[in-house]
């Protein structure tokens, strides 16, 4: 969902490859507004100039370099702690859902339905879903700790439920 700017600002970026692909770090003057990973660097530029359309980029603005350390650093040891400020542009129910995401412990996950619980919703699991499907927040909000209740990774071969096991087992032996 493109967000319109009430005026135009500069954002900046910075790229590098990770663990989970090409990563590209958007940031504004608050914060980080997103993290896109998995493409080609120019397909995440475009990704990016979508989502944030009306506004102009510019390579390393912003602490974009500072935003893409601490991503990476994330990315490599999940315990690490996360403590970049995010500026996240979305709806305030998809924020409150994003932040209880954040709370989930590293090698733990949680149900939509109970993170629909915890934002306020308790009916509105669909939208959590489409919230960890629209995530503005790349390998730092972790949705792959989100699951169906009945989620069985034995059975379920898709690529993201694969990509969410590897993940979650990943953190695991972080945590061990």
């Amino acid at each position: 969902m493109p967000i319109k700017p009430n005026s135009p600002e500069t954002l900046g970026y910075a790229a590098a490859e990770s663990m989970i692909g090409n990563l590209l770090v958007v940031t504004s003057s608050k914060g980080m507004v997103g993290s896109f990973s998995n493409q080609p660097f120019d397909v995440l530029l475009l990704q990016a100039r979508r989502r944030f359309t009306g506004h102009h980029f510019k390579e390393n603005f912003h602490k974009a370099k500072a935003a893409l350390t601490a991503v990476l650093a994330t990315l490599e040891d999940p315990t690490h702690p996360f403590t970049f400020p995010l500026d996240m542009r979305t709806t305030p129910f998809r924020k409150k859902v994003w932040q209880t995401i954040l709370t989930i412990p590293v090698g733990e996950f949680s149900t939509y339905s109970d993170i629909a619980k915890q934002a306020g919703s308790p009916r509105a699991m669909r939208a959590v879903g489409s919230a960890c499907t629209h995530c503005d927040f790349d390998g730092i909000v972790p949705c792959h700790r989100v699951l169906h209740a009945n989620e069985n990774f034995t059975t379920n071969k898709d690529s993201s439920a694969l990509r969410r096991h590897a993940f979650i087992q990943r953190e695991r032996a972080y945590t061990k």
